[in-house]
């Protein structure tokens, strides 16, 4: 339960983040400051860009482009998937 709380705040963090030097950095300090562990989010954002690209990605994170209409499915999958990497 604990990691679809941490998918709440990394899905509200995406719109948050603004400009950054680090895009990767601040994405995984928000996850984990939302309740997800090292590996947890690491995981999360090589899932998330693996899907999109880091361009794409860091694009949405800057508010330059709009998450796609499959954004919440794909970072469901991706929570689903690190998380079962968890157990």
């Amino acid at each position: 339960m604990k990691h679809f709380k941490t998918l709440g705040f990394v899905a509200g963090m995406l719109l948050l983040t603004g400009c950054s030097s680090s895009v990767e950095s601040q994405f995984k300090d928000g996850c984990q400051d939302g309740g997800g562990n090292r590996a947890f989010c690491s995981c999360l954002y090589e899932q998330v860009t693996g899907y999109y690209g880091k361009d794409k990605f860091e694009s949405m994170v800057k508010g330059q482009s709009q998450p796609p209409n499959d954004y919440n499915d794909k970072v469901m999958q991706a929570t689903y998937h690190c998380a079962s990497k968890q157990l």
